[in-house]
């Protein structure tokens, strides 16, 4: 099971359009900054391995969001000054056994 496939039908359960188009890369077989072992043939069949690629999602979401501890706003009386001031907020919800 792909996680992309699991991350996608989460979104569209809530509204979100996400896009599976990959960008097109040659393969050189040279990565930069890692060594990449040789793949030991089988090992797949006794313990699946999935690789998530997280190193480039949250520096995005940090700079596009502004996110960082000094800008969490925790007091409605603070949100609504903040937004009176013509300033953007993006609200944030963690989600727990689909509670918010």
């Amino acid at each position: 099971m792909k996680v992309c496939n699991l991350l996608s039908a989460s979104a569209w359960q809530r509204g979100i359009l996400t896009s599976m188009i990959s960008s097109q890369q040659t393969e050189t077989g040279k990565y930069p900054g890692a060594y990449v072992f040789p793949p030991v043939k089988g090992l797949e069949n006794r313990r699946p391995v999935t690789g998530l690629d997280f190193a480039s999602l949250y520096p995005n979401l940090i700079i596009i969001y502004n996110l960082s501890p000094d800008k969490i706003i925790l007091s409605q009386e603070h949100a609504i000054s903040v937004e009176q001031s013509d300033k953007k907020l993006h609200k944030i919800e963690f989600l727990f056994n689909n509670n918010p």
